[in-house]
């Protein structure tokens, strides 16, 4: 089931960069097309951005993308398709 990504529930008290970052990326997340196509490809684009050099690897759309706050020591770190690290 898709539920629409809200930035609340990411950031309740204050909203900052990473809250921002990762509620865009989970708009890029394969079927949110269907809930915000503008969002969807705005979530894509910024991806897209990230990987730079990568991007041209990639069959876009993303199919796979793991989003994981707060890893170790990162702020944010993506797993993206199963065989990129950011």
């Amino acid at each position: 089931m898709l539920v629409k990504p809200n930035i609340f529930d990411i950031s309740g008290k204050e909203l900052d960069q990473d809250a921002f970052m990762i509620w865009l990326l989970k708009w890029a997340k394969q079927g949110m097309d269907k809930l915000n196509p503008l969002l969807w490809n705005s979530g894509q684009s910024f991806l897209q951005a990230l990987m730079s050099e990568k991007s041209t690897e990639i069959n876009w759309s993303v199919t796979k993308l793991k989003i994981l706050p707060q890893l170790q020591k990162a702020d944010l770190a993506l797993i993206i398709e199963l065989k990129y690290f950011l």
